[in-house]
């Protein structure tokens, strides 16, 4: 119901080119067409739900007769984006079926013929004029101007104008249907909190914002970062994209400042649908849509991790979070699942899964200079560990089967690429070891064809997973994969 009188209201900003949601508010209500519009849309979905309303609803259906003129049963079947000009005269039949955004003015009748038949049928984005007819069980096509005074009595079909009595085609209204007309562009701001280089979500999220078309989308990158983050790259990658970026600075935990940023730059880009792609953004934007009403809420999983107290909190949060979010995105069937079992209804969850630009990601014209740089022979194997260098990569494992490997191939040589909270401790792992000459630790690298090219194998221990970026990319390379089956990833390779 609420839907139907939003398009029915909409109709007031598109003739007022705009204007405050509060003017446009004051216009409807103002209006007698909208107020008689307002009962039926009422009536209608007491109707429809078999919610008993008499001798209720014949009050105020013959009290709205009596202050606009205008009739319209519960039992006609009305679309959305009706506009009703003027007061008076106006008679719907109880049986009468018509289309969205359709406009009719002051003294129309839409009726069967004389107590027989059924009343007509009126298409999508029909302006019937002043004093028109329209009767019998007739068909009136989309897009179809009815002139004043017509008495309409056979069925006209789409894009006509038709005027007379008996009403006659006399032209083609080419004027675009409701459908036709452009579509008003969508405001999406990505919401998102990390730290230096980013992860997964990063990449797509640039993607994102990279491959959205613009007669459609704009596109407003949220990112929020510490004061203290000098490391940060994210910014400088999105403008070498040629993308726009606002960085939100974070001084505390608590920075309440950061809530009056992100409010500013919703409110001056008009945002539409506030996509969140992390615990503490999806929390941002839950308070700020309690200012924000009319601003749909969509939250990315990109993984679903509960294994620190930490963790319990924020999830927690989320949790709470989530069920003002209108739409859920899990990354893969695994994770969805796993948002099912912490009590998240399944309904508002759909499955999107990761994805790159496979054109980005080929072998072709790639010569890779990483062997030369790095000092390894050609007739040695390399494998290759992407990602960032923390705890749910389980990165002492990774360095156990390293260990392995290499005591049954001594050819073998572990690249890790990367930086994060365990580099340091993984390192002194090696030392220890003694194989820092077969296990590198090579940081962050910007050259990722020239790395995957070098690879015979992609290898990853993560203890969790969605749907990884890199094993896409190393797929997309012809890199065969080796990887625990943890989250979305037996849904992304083939076991043997």
């Amino acid at each position: 119901m609420f839907e139907m009188i939003k398009a029915d209201l909409a109709r007031f900003a598109e003739e007022s080119d705009g204007g405050s949601r509060f003017r446009i508010l004051v216009r409807g209500l103002l209006s007698q067409g909208f107020q008689a519009i307002l009962v039926y849309r009422f009536f209608r979905w007491c109707y429809l739900h078999h919610i008993p309303t008499q001798p209720f609803r014949f009050l105020i259906e013959r009290l709205t007769e009596i202050m606009t003129g205008i009739s319209i049963p519960a039992e006609a079947e009305i679309g959305k984006g009706l506009r009703i000009h003027h007061f008076g005269g106006i008679i719907f039949h109880s049986h009468v079926k018509m289309g969205e955004h359709c406009t009719i003015y002051h003294e129309v009748t839409l009726g069967d013929k004389g107590g027989w038949g059924e009343p007509p049928r009126v298409g999508n984005n029909v302006l019937i004029g002043t004093g028109a007819k329209v009767l019998g069980e007739i068909i009136i096509g989309d897009n179809v101007l009815i002139g004043a005074n017509a008495v309409v009595t056979r069925s006209v079909p789409d894009n006509a104008i038709v005027v007379g009595i008996p009403a006659k085609i006399v032209g083609e209204n080419r004027k675009k249907s409701a459908t036709e007309q452009p579509i008003r562009k969508i405001h999406v701001m990505q919401g998102r909190s990390t730290y230096t280089t980013g992860g997964g979500p990063d990449k797509t999220v640039l993607l994102i914002a990279e491959k959205a078309d613009p007669e459609k989308f704009n596109i407003v990158l949220m990112y929020m970062r510490g004061a203290s983050d000098h490391e940060f790259q994210i910014a400088r990658w999105a403008r070498e994209r040629g993308l726009t970026i606002h960085e939100v600075i974070e001084h505390s935990k608590l920075d309440l400042d950061n809530l009056r940023q992100i409010q500013r730059l919703i409110r001056e880009n008009r945002i539409d649908i506030f996509h969140a792609r992390d615990y503490k953004t999806c929390f941002i934007g839950y308070l700020l849509s309690k200012i924000n009403r009319r601003m749909k809420l969509v939250f990315t999983a990109h993984g679903w991790i509960v294994d620190s107290p930490k963790m319990k909190l924020y999830t927690w949060l989320n949790f709470v979070s989530l069920r003002s979010y209108h739409k859920i995105i899990a990354v893969s069937e695994a994770t969805k699942q796993l948002m099912i079992n912490a009590g998240i209804p399944g309904d508002k969850i759909v499955v999107v899964y990761n994805a790159i630009d496979v054109e980005s990601w080929t072998r072709k014209n790639v010569d890779s200079t990483l062997r030369a740089e790095v000092g390894i022979p050609l007739t040695s194997k390399i494998v290759g560990i992407v990602g960032r260098l923390r705890y749910e990569k389980d990165i002492p494992t990774t360095l156990k089967v390293a260990q392995q490997v290499i005591r049954e191939r001594s050819d073998t040589y572990f690249l890790l690429i990367g930086d994060g909270p365990d580099k340091e401790e993984a390192e002194k792992t090696v030392q220890q070891m003694g194989l820092a000459e077969k296990i590198r630790f090579l940081g962050f690298r910007k050259d990722a064809l020239n790395i995957y090219a070098a690879l015979d194998v992609f290898a990853s221990t993560s203890l969790t997973e969605g749907t990884p970026n890199t094993v896409l990319e190393a797929l997309a390379m012809e890199v065969p994969v080796i990887h625990t089956a943890v989250g979305g990833v037996p849904e992304m390779i083939q076991d043997g």
